[in-house]
């Protein structure tokens, strides 16, 4: 018996699935008009099937996992669009971003200074990037910057940007990201639209010729959530439960960056 005994493929004449079984790839032309079609092991498409031919016993088997969106509802507005084009265009208009965070003097709120998160020399920006995050999924991002070189170190990050109006990352998304940003050089950064220019800022350098700031309140670095230095647990025990930090990191954002 082998591990698949049927795989489905759908039927653009009637609009739905059609399921067929092992047995019927015995024929040579069912088997070579299977091999035209998109197999796989359910209609909800979990993993991508090929046909493999053996004398008395042709059968499918497991070609991939297929990997699908894990955003969930994502911003979509005018407003939305126009300051993510706007970020896009001062980023691909300077050679470096500084990116990082004020921290103000305790004593005097007007003194202030700008603390790096990364400084991310000659990259290359695009919007709207599908980019693979797990096993079973991806993300879409609003931003990704690489670097033109095509490395990807601890200096050279992977960096993008999640241009935050009305919808903050999906469960499935932020999961996956936090997983992600452990084992690679990840940064995920929330620029929040509706308090612009007050958590976050996109500006000219005045002291890096060619560099822009990329100032920043919320990311993900490291397999955790930052708010500016510090950790999201920082001083206090993380929940091993990722629902659980999930939550609480979605409330503190919702109630106080996106309002």
């Amino acid at each position: 018996m082998p591990l698949h005994e049927y795989a489905y493929y759908y039927k653009n004449e009637t609009n739905d699935w059609k399921r067929v079984y092992y047995k019927e790839l015995i024929n040579v032309s069912s088997r070579n008009f299977l091999r035209t079609q998109n197999l796989y092991d359910s209609k909800d498409k979990h993993i991508e099937l090929g046909i493999r031919n053996r004398e008395d016993f042709p059968h499918f088997y497991q070609k991939r996992g297929v990997r699908r969106s894990l955003n969930g509802p994502r911003d979509s507005s005018t407003y939305h669009d126009q300051q993510r084009d706007d970020l896009l265009s001062t980023l691909e208009e300077y050679d470096n971003a500084l990116v990082g965070f004020y921290e103000f003097t305790p004593t005097k709120t007007t003194d202030k200074s700008f603390e790096p998160i990364t400084l991310l020399k000659k990259y290359n920006w695009n919007k709207e990037v599908t980019f693979s995050v797990a096993e079973n999924g991806y993300v879409r991002f609003d931003l990704l910057g690489q670097a033109k070189n095509l490395c990807l170190t601890d200096k050279q990050p992977y960096f993008a940007l999640e241009v935050v109006e009305t919808h903050f990352s999906s469960l499935e998304a932020f999961s996956a990201l936090i997983k992600l940003s452990k084992q690679l050089p990840l940064v995920i950064g929330y620029f929040f639209i509706k308090k612009k220019n007050y958590y976050n800022q996109i500006s000219e350098n005045s002291r890096r010729e060619s560099t822009s700031n990329l100032r920043l309140t919320c990311y993900i670095s490291d397999g955790d959530f930052w708010i500016l230095d510090e950790r999201f647990y920082d001083g206090r025990e993380r929940p091993d439960n990722i629902k659980v930090y999930y939550n609480e990191v979605k409330e503190r954002v919702t109630s106080k960056y996106m309002q």
